[in-house]
């Protein structure tokens, strides 16, 4: 009788071992939603709020969040290596657990800085966010760039 219930724990612990490693927390940048929550332009400068949202099951840790507005080419557009970090009011390290969010305000001085430049695609900026995450007690960075439509897309959720 002991060796049966030995056997029937034994085959216990290996099922519920089984199914422990079955539901391990997988990174997706997928689950990072972005999406603009204001656009103000004003004679001096223009303001974009933007709003990070994370959606997964894991905590997102020392996220930086980046707007550039994209070299005008004979080609298309090309990188500006110039770009803009946002502000948020969490406090340094900006760390997003499942389900919270946070809203990044950039402020860029197009008129002051630019003036009329026809150089820069400020209707297209580009957005970079990047940031780690916890994996087997190890901080795996990750980034996650795209182009982005401010006049076409603003009331849209993007994601990479």
């Amino acid at each position: 009788m002991r060796k049966w219930i030995f056997i029937v724990l034994i085959l216990c612990v290996l099922a519920l071992a089984g199914c422990s490693s079955g539901s391990r927390l997988v990174f997706n940048d997928e689950d990072i939603r972005i999406r603009a929550v204001a656009l103000q332009v004003r004679e001096d400068f223009t303001e974009y709020n933007i709003e990070v949202r994370n959606e997964g099951k894991i905590e997102l840790r020392n996220l930086h969040f980046y707007l550039s507005f994209p070299v005008i080419t004979s080609n298309g557009t090309s990188d500006n290596p110039f770009r803009l970090e946002g502000k948020t009011e969490l406090n340094r390290p900006v760390i997003l657990r499942p389900g919270e969010q946070t809203v990044y305000t950039f402020i860029a001085p197009i008129k002051k800085v630019f003036g009329d430049s026809e150089l820069l695609d400020f209707n297209q900026p580009s957005i970079d966010l990047n940031g780690t995450f916890l994996y087997k007690k190890k901080e795996i960075p990750f980034g996650m760039g795209m182009g982005w439509g401010v006049v076409e897309d603003s009331d849209k959720w993007s994601s990479s």
